[in-house]
């Protein structure tokens, strides 16, 4: 089953070791749409997923 865009976001941020604080201030994110994007209330637009998940990965490499 694939995850919703909001899991992505959600299990990127975990990885990444930052709250929804932080993750919202360094990107410049509204801490209610990443609030809502986590609980699939409503979903970001494919660009803005692509390119929050691009960013996390870019900045907070995978722990290997």
């Amino acid at each position: 089953m694939e995850l919703t865009a909001g899991e992505k976001i959600r299990n990127a941020r975990k990885a990444a070791g930052l709250t929804q604080k932080q993750l919202c201030e360094k990107y410049g994110i509204p801490r209610r749409s990443l609030e809502d994007w986590e609980r699939c209330k409503y979903e970001p637009p494919g660009y803005v997923l692509n390119l929050l998940l691009d960013r996390i990965t870019l900045d907070y490499p995978p722990k290997e």
